[in-house]
């Protein structure tokens, strides 16, 4: 969530507000779901939710994060790099795709249910991802500054 909101408040604020949504949503959760899954799609809606109330203030935000020269040197620096390219060329609905399948670990089929995809639709949406990655970190590189 962090990731998506670019502010520690923001993050604290949706997680609050997704605890509160599930205490009070906890008499209609089915037993045979997956509680992680539940969960992710109560934090998915109110991540969407902050996005969508400060959508301009956000692109703002993105465009003047510095990264730090130590970092880039670094391997975990390469790989918030490469998260922040993400985060740039790739739409928000898609770059939740791939971090979800890939910071959070989560198959695609749990990604469909948070995000009310289809698994299929996950798994294009990833490999479209994948690809328009590839082409915008190879034809300039990681270092080169594509934000």
């Amino acid at each position: 969530m962090f990731v998506r909101l670019c502010s520690e408040h923001d993050a604290a604020e949706v997680v609050q507000e997704t605890l509160m949504r599930a205490w009070r949503a906890m008499p209609r959760f089915r037993p045979t779901a997956k509680f992680s899954t539940w969960l992710f799609s109560i934090a998915h809606r109110e991540t969407i939710n902050v996005i969508r109330r400060r959508q301009k203030d956000q692109k703002d935000l993105r465009r003047e994060q510095p990264i730090n020269d130590e970092r880039e040197e670094s391997e975990s620096g390469l790989l918030v790099e490469v998260w922040q390219i993400a985060r740039d060329i790739l739409d928000t609905g898609v770059f939740e795709i791939v971090w979800l399948r890939y910071a959070e670990d989560m198959e695609p089929k749990q990604i469909a249910r948070v995000t009310g995809k289809s698994a299929v639709g996950v798994r294009v949406s990833l490999h479209r991802a994948r690809q328009r990655l590839a082409e915008a970190i190879g034809e300039s590189g990681p270092d080169s500054g594509v934000r």
